[in-house]
């Protein structure tokens, strides 16, 4: 019985979970993109407000410093993930163009598979003005990170990394804003994005929600079985005795 209540409870969380998410989808969907002017300037609140946000960028990718971030997958094979500065576009807009001036953001524009031999770097194409759209990573920076072997810190460029906080150790942190775009996939730029805004959908969240539903059913009718099961041994018990003492 106290597995029936605990899964119950696991069920209706998971339900709770389910909800929380589709809120948090219709969020963004109803927020709309965010423009460089919305960007800009920033604090440390309307960073957190923009956090899952579109956004609606122009500006030149910086594709002398390419960073390739390792151990990532996609379909089963292993790669990396491409991320650059992206110089945003001054804008003509009274008060705008100096906040823009020189102003750079990170980008994650997707996935790329991994060479043949780990001492050979895969080959990086991207175009150097584009119009970027993508969604906005204000939070949560550090990551993850394997030990760094220093034996594989390459002279040029790319770079391979373990870690986006490996990149932001060696940047500016004056011209360069604190937030990651993921861009999303396009015809320029054809690496297939493997970030996901939620991770795990609401979908997800009812389909574990209706498997402890059917676990706590089944420890109910486990429940019911051995209750109805010791009841028989029970009231076979006295018979049993009754009948040694008549034979004896």
């Amino acid at each position: 019985m106290a597995a029936f209540v605990v899964m119950c409870k696991l069920g209706f969380w998971q339900l709770d979970r389910a909800e929380q998410k589709r809120q948090q989808i219709a969020l963004f969907t109803q927020q709309g993109e965010i423009t460089t002017e919305e960007l800009l300037p920033y604090t440390e609140v309307t960073l957190v407000e923009i956090n899952g946000r579109k956004v609606a960028l122009q500006g030149k990718i910086v594709t002398d410093k390419i960073w390739l971030l390792d151990n990532k997958t996609h379909n089963g094979k292993v790669g990396y993930n491409v991320i650059t500065p992206f110089l945003l576009k001054a804008l003509a807009k009274k008060g705008v163009a100096e906040q823009v001036k020189d102003k750079q953001i990170l980008v994650n524009w997707g996935w790329l598979q991994a060479s043949k031999y780990r001492s050979e770097l895969p080959s990086v194409k991207l175009p150097d003005n584009i119009e970027l759209t993508g969604v906005v990573r204000t939070t949560d920076f550090k990551q993850f990170s394997l030990q760094q072997d220093h034996k594989q810190d390459e002279s040029g460029w790319p770079k391979r990394v373990q870690s986006v906080s490996n990149i932001i150790a060696n940047l500016d942190t004056r011209t360069i804003l604190p937030v990651m775009v993921y861009a999303d996939t396009n015809e320029n730029i054809n690496y297939p994005q493997t970030y996901k805004p939620v991770v795990m959908p609401p979908e997800k969240h009812q389909a574990y929600a209706v498997q402890w539903f059917l676990l706590a059913l089944s420890s109910l009718l486990v429940f019911m079985f051995a209750s109805l099961h010791k009841g028989k041994q029970t009231r076979k018990t006295p018979t049993s005795s009754l009948k040694e003492n008549n034979e004896n």
